[in-house]
């Protein structure tokens, strides 16, 4: 009689082998569904992050600037705008709380046009005058700022260490100005209406 010789079968791999088709055979159960829970399907909201006021970071800076004015942001204003004499009346300026979101509403929207060299601009005085090279160079840049219809005021940025800053020297001068304007006219308002009050007869 002859006796057949079969190799050794690892009993690691019949059990192994037992226990995959076992659970081929067997169903899946489902995943079990707690009742109490809210099983309302959720929508995921994402915070949309805030976008640059302009791609242009040189218009950003002037644009900046001015929403900051407009809420006596020192902090704001200092970030945005090169050191210099009088900075503080960029920030003290009194605005109607009333009308802030307007107002910002419309330095967002306001056109900002750069100037070129050579080119002959009007200045808020009335007078002419010539972007120079000390306006427009590798690390200056001149833009023309409209408020409103009419008003037009020009503006010099420069690239500090990285960032541009505006020059704001002239805008500084423009409020000192107005202020010494409003003042008079407050003052002159106020000494008429004593005149009058002391013209008045008395009973």
């Amino acid at each position: 009689m002859k006796f057949c010789h079969y190799r050794p079968v690892s009993f690691v791999f019949v059990f192994v082998l037992i226990a995959s088709i076992a659970g081929c055979d067997k169903k899946q159960e489902p995943a079990a569904v707690d009742p109490t829970a809210d099983n309302k399907i959720t929508e995921v909201v994402t915070e949309t992050p805030a976008l640059p006021i302009e791609t242009d970071p040189a218009i950003d800076a002037i644009r900046r600037m001015y929403i900051a004015m407009a809420n006596n942001d020192s902090d704001g204003i200092l970030k945005v705008v090169k050191p210099t004499n009088d900075m503080e009346i960029l920030w003290t300026q009194k605005v109607d709380p009333a009308r802030i979101a307007d107002i910002i509403e419309g330095y967002h929207k306001m056109p900002i046009r750069e100037l070129s060299l050579g080119e002959t601009v009007t200045l808020p005085d009335g007078k002419s005058g010539v972007v120079g090279k000390n306006k427009v160079s590798d690390t200056l840049r001149s833009f023309m700022v409209r408020l409103g219809t009419k008003i037009e005021i020009p503006f010099t940025v420069e690239l500090i260490d990285g960032q541009w800053k505006v020059i704001a020297d002239q805008k500084i001068q423009l409020l000192k100005t107005y202020n010494q304007r409003r003042l008079e006219k407050l003052k002159s308002m106020q000494e008429s209406s004593n005149t009058d009050n002391s013209a008045a007869p008395t009973n």
